[in-house]
C-alpha cells in the first residue's frame, strides 16, 4: 500500500507561553514532530501540587481529551490517577436520588495539578525545555515574545527593560488561559473580534475528606438547586472535590456569615452533604468568576497562535474546557502534518476548529 510521509515542520523552534495541560501537551506534540520547544511558565509543577493541597482542582476528562492524549501516547500516564465516572448521580431537592448514564463512554475525574505534572514531565523527557519563574511581558518589533523573571505570585523582578528580560523565538503559542497576556498583546497587532462576558454566578471549591460520606465513587454527583448547584468529583483516595456554584455576590457575602448561619444554609439546600463540606475551605478559598470568551481569528499571521482557554474559554460546568484545549493540540497537529479524519480540519473560516468556537459561543 502507498504510504505518505508527513511534511517537515515549517519551523525548527517554537515558544509556548503557559505550561498547563494545553501548553504541556502542545510541547509534547511538537517534540514528537521534531520541533525544538521552549515553554515559559510562572509556577513549576511542584508549586502547583503544593497549592492543590490547600485548594483541590478537579476536571472531567472525556473522549475528546483522551483522543488528544492518545495521539502522543500520554493517555496511560494521565489515566493512572483518574477515577471513572460512568453516570451522573442527582441528589434531588425532595431527598430522592436519580442516575443518568453518560452513554457508552465514561468520563473521568482527574486532578489538574497531577495532569500538569504528568504532561510536563513527559514533555521534558521528550526534550522540551521548561523555563519556570517567567512572566510574558509582550512582543518586540519582530513579534518575538519577551519575558521577565518573576515570582510565583506574578510580581516581576525586573521592569521589563533590564537584564532580567528574556527574548524568545517566534512562532509563539499562547496557552496561558482565559486572561491570556499573549492574546491581549496579539490583539494590539491587528483587527480582532473578541468578546469576554461574565455569568452572574461564581464558584467556590471545597474538599470533602475520605470517609465523610457514603456517596458512591464512580459518579459525578450533582445537587441542582436553580441558580445554585453543588457538584462533587471523586478522587482515588476516597475523597471528593466539590464545587459550589451560586450568585457571585451571595458567595462573597457568605464567607463572612457566622458558622450557624452557614450551617443552616448548607443544611437547607444540601442536607446529605452539609456535614461533609469544610467550612474552613469555604472561608479560605476565593470566589472565582464564571466567564466565557471568544476571539476571531486565533492567530496573527504565522507569528502567534492562541489555543485552549486563551481563545475559547467556557464555564466549568460544561466540563469541556480542558477537553477542548487538549483537542486544539490534536487539531493543530492534523492541520500542520495531516493524518486526521478531516472532521477538525475544516475550521470556521478563521482556521478555528468549529466545535471549540461553537462551545464558547453557547
Amino acid at each position: 500500500p502507498m504510504t505518505t510521509t508527513p511534511p517537515p515542520p515549517m519551523t525548527t523552534r517554537a515558544t509556548i507561553v503557559g505550561g498547563g495541560p494545553c501548553g504541556s501537551l502542545l510541547a509534547l506534540s511538537l517534540r514528537s514532530r521534531g520541533v525544538e520547544v521552549d515553554v515559559y511558565e510562572l509556577r513549576d509543577p511542584k508549586t502547583q501540587l503544593e497549592a492543590a493541597k490547600r485548594r483541590s482542582i478537579n476536571l472531567a476528562l472525556s473522549h475528546r481529551g483522551l483522543e488528544a492524549l492518545k495521539s502522543v501516547g500520554a493517555d496511560t500516564a494521565v489515566m493512572r490517577d483518574a477515577v471513572e465516572m460512568h453516570s451522573r448521580y442527582l441528589h434531588l431537592p425532595d431527598g430522592s436520588v436519580a442516575t443518568q448514564r453518560y452513554g457508552e463512554a465514561s468520563i473521568y475525574s482527574v486532578s489538574r495539578p497531577l495532569v500538569v505534572e504528568t504532561l510536563s514531565r513527559l514533555a521534558e523527557e521528550a526534550g522540551a525545555a521548561f523555563h519556570y519563574g517567567h512572566k510574558f511581558v509582550g512582543f518586540d518589533k519582530d513579534v518575538r515574545p519577551r519575558f521577565s523573571r518573576a515570582e510565583p505570585d506574578g510580581d516581576a523582578k525586573g521592569d521589563g527593560e533590564g537584564p532580567t528580560v528574556v527574548t524568545g523565538v517566534a512562532p509563539t503559542f499562547g496557552c496561558d488561559g482565559a486572561f491570556s497576556a499573549v492574546r491581549k498583546a496579539m490583539e494590539r497587532l491587528g483587527r480582532y473580534d473578541s468578546r469576554l462576558w461574565y455569568a452572574t454566578q461564581g464558584y467556590k471549591e471545597l474538599h470533602v475528606p475520605a470517609g465523610k460520606t457514603a456517596w458512591p465513587a464512580n459518579y459525578l454527583h450533582i445537587w441542582p438547586r436553580g441558580e445554585t448547584m453543588l457538584i462533587a468529583l471523586p478522587n482515588r483516595d476516597g475523597s471528593f472535590t466539590a464545587t459550589l456554584f451560586a450568585p457571585f455576590d451571595d458567595l462573597d457575602a457568605m464567607a463572612h456569615w457566622p458558622d450557624d448561619r452557614l450551617d443552616a444554609y448548607f443544611e437547607s439546600l444540601f442536607p446529605d452533604a452539609a456535614e461533609a463540606l469544610a467550612r474552613d475551605d469555604f472561608r479560605a478559598n476565593p470566589t472565582s468568576p464564571l466567564l466565557q470568551l471568544t476571539v476571531k481569528p486565533w492567530h496573527f499571521k504565522d507569528k502567534v497562535l492562541c489555543l485552549g482557554d486563551a481563545s475559547h474559554a467556557v464555564v466549568p460546568y460544561y466540563g469541556q474546557g480542558m477537553n477542548a484545549a487538549l483537542e486544539d493540540v490534536l487539531a493543530f497537529d492534523e492541520l500542520l502534518f495531516g493524518g486526521g479524519t478531516g472532521r477538525r480540519e475544516r475550521g470556521d473560516g478563521n482556521n478555528n476548529p468549529p466545535q471549540s468556537s461553537a462551545l464558547a459561543e453557547t
